[in-house]
């Protein structure tokens, strides 16, 4: 007998890649597989998140979104919530006069 495996795109893809990047991806645990299983970012949007710090100039709306901490949650919030914060008086003695706090 002649030992036949199926073909795997993903046994080609792994016998092809360079040793450094399959070093690192042995040292994956299952659980931070999981989780970089089911990320849909991209390298620019995580590196923002983990503090890029170039700026960048715009004008905001009220349906743009910011992220916030939302009790040990991170969420999309519009503008326009805080905007609707910012008038129900949430927060007192906070003066907007045209850009000086």
């Amino acid at each position: 007998g002649t030992d036949v495996e199926p073909h795997s795109d993903k046994l080609t893809e792994l016998a092809t890649m360079g040793q450094t990047t399959a070093n690192a991806l042995a040292d994956l645990s299952e659980a931070e597989v999981q989780i970089l299983d089911g990320a849909t970012v991209t390298t620019t949007e995580l590196n923002i998140l983990d503090g890029d710090t170039s700026a960048t100039s715009t004008t905001l709306a009220t349906a743009d979104r910011m992220v916030i901490n939302d009790n040990g949650t991170m969420v999309q919030v519009a503008l326009s919530d805080l905007v609707t914060f910012l008038e129900n008086g949430s927060v007192s003695g906070f003066d907007i006069d045209g850009g000086t706090y």
